[in-house]
């Protein structure tokens, strides 16, 4: 896929703390302005990576890690619809907009299948982008991301919910919703965090535009998707699945979807297929919601070791990559996954071609 980028405008390249370089651009496509950070310059035989941001959060969350991958592979991180310098003009806010302009950003910016990664709401982004169209991914990765709620009276529940924070959000103003916010219960964890971390969020939660966040709170709202379990657990793709132990109601939904995929996906004895995409879970000790800012050093070693698999490289490539990240892991931030098991499908061909006509397909899913 060549790229083509006569509908971005590039500013000039921005330099963090650390020197590492990276770009901001904007991508026009279907009704938005899509604003996107890029690490990093593509590699051979590693395929890019696409990192989904949070509610509240934007792709320069993803900061620490996508310069540790950076180093392996081309990465980008977009501001999703409602969030940050992204502008909607359509009024479209769902998954299904998000998968169009995911679509768009690949077809102007992006070569070679990608890893797809989402956290939080992001994940349900990326899980849903995935099962509506997968030939365009090279694998799925999901931390502390709930596949859906399954009773139809929760998710009732639930986006009614989302509709009175939404009201609250307009009401409110976007300051005094992101300290509402970022005092919930459910992000504990980042009191641990270093003091950058905690500067980077009050900023980042900050610069939202009320009325756009409030309308991607409400069409992105777990009570207005379907329950994604059962899909999920038969994905002919590679799935990574993380939580933080910390995060009871992410830690135990993370462990039912990897036992269901375990138990549909698992092959019988009898079965000689060869072994194809697999299932790989990690729960963090000591970590709560927001993995990827609470131990960002783990997250990436554990996502670079991911991808290394699934891109087929080895220790002996001749391009001198080794089995191990070459950025430091400590022991505590990285237990052995739950489970590693192969599925009977099979892998997809590393530079295996794609029929570019369905990249215009709208989502049935």
């Amino acid at each position: 896929m060549q790229s083509q980028k006569q509908d971005s405008t590039e500013p000039p390249t921005e330099k963090n703390s650390n020197q590492t370089q990276h770009t901001v651009f904007f991508q026009k496509t279907h009704g938005a302005h899509i604003c996107c950070r890029q690490w990093g310059k593509p590699q051979k035989q590693r395929n890019p990576v696409v990192l989904l941001h949070g509610f509240t959060h934007t792709g320069e969350t993803w900061e620490e890690i996508s310069r540790a991958l950076a180093a392996h592979r081309q990465v980008f991180a977009p501001d999703l619809r409602g969030h940050g310098d992204t502008t909607t003009a359509d009024g479209r806010f769902g998954f299904a907009a998000i998968l169009e302009d995911l679509l768009s950003l690949e077809a102007q910016h992006i070569t070679g299948k990608i890893h797809l990664v989402g956290y939080s709401m992001g994940g349900r982004a990326a899980a849903y982008s995935v099962l509506a169209d997968p030939q365009h991914w090279s694998s799925l990765s999901l931390l502390s991301a709930s596949p859906g709620i399954a009773l139809a009276e929760a998710r009732a529940a639930r986006a009614k919910n989302d509709d009175n924070l939404s009201a609250r959000l307009r009401h409110e103003g976007i300051d005094a919703f992101a300290t509402f916010w970022e005092n919930l219960p459910l992000f504990a964890g980042l009191q641990k965090s270093p003091p950058a971390t905690k500067v980077l969020l009050h900023r980042v939660r900050r610069r939202h535009d009320p009325e756009q966040l409030a309308a991607g709170l409400q069409q992105m709202s777990p009570g207005r998707q379907a329950d994604r379990s059962r899909q999920l657990a038969t994905l002919s793709l590679p799935l990574l699945l993380v939580a933080g132990d910390q995060d009871e109601k992410y830690r135990d939904s993370t462990r039912r979807l990897s036992a269901m995929r375990s138990a549909e996906l698992s092959p019988s004895s009898q079965n000689q297929t060869p072994p194809g995409p697999t299932t790989t879970t990690h729960i963090l000790p000591g970590i709560g919601h927001s993995v990827h800012l609470e131990a960002p050093t783990a997250i990436a070693s554990i996502l670079e070791t991911f991808f290394r698999a699934q891109d087929n490289l080895c220790p002996e490539d001749p391009q001198g990559t080794t089995s191990a990240p070459d950025f430091p892991t400590p022991a505590t931030n990285l237990p052995r996954p739950d489970q590693t098991r192969p599925t009977p499908f099979p892998r997809p061909r590393p530079g295996h071609s794609r029929n570019s006509s369905a990249k215009t397909r709208r989502p049935q899913l």
